[in-house]
């Protein structure tokens, strides 16, 4: 279960489409985002890079919503991102809006 005190905030993006974080790959193969959603957790697959930026896939996440989540690599290894301040994060928060155009 996801149980985190502090959580690195990835800001705000569009809820459709896929979404590139700012956060960049340290393995290739297939990662494993846990997430939390309404107190349940369930997991969705993507595909990373070695030195790029992760790509998630938006259309498999709810819109409107605050997405609290961990990254498994592939070698069973939580993802890590370190700040400015050296702040070590292991839980990330990703806000989806959903976007419309007036036209």
């Amino acid at each position: 279960m996801i149980c985190c005190d502090s959580y690195y905030d990835l800001g705000c993006v569009g809820a459709c489409g896929v979404a590139q974080l700012p956060l960049i790959a340290t393995q290739t193969g297939t990662h494993i985002l846990e997430i939390a959603f309404n107190n349940v957790e369930y997991n969705v697959e993507f595909e990373a890079t070695i030195g790029q930026s992760f790509n998630i896939d938006l259309s498999k996440l709810n819109e409107n919503y605050s997405l609290k989540f961990k990254i498994l690599q592939p070698n069973n290894i939580y993802y890590a991102k370190t700040d400015v301040s050296l702040n070590e994060y292991v839980c990330f928060i990703l806000k989806t809006k959903n976007i419309f155009k007036n036209e």
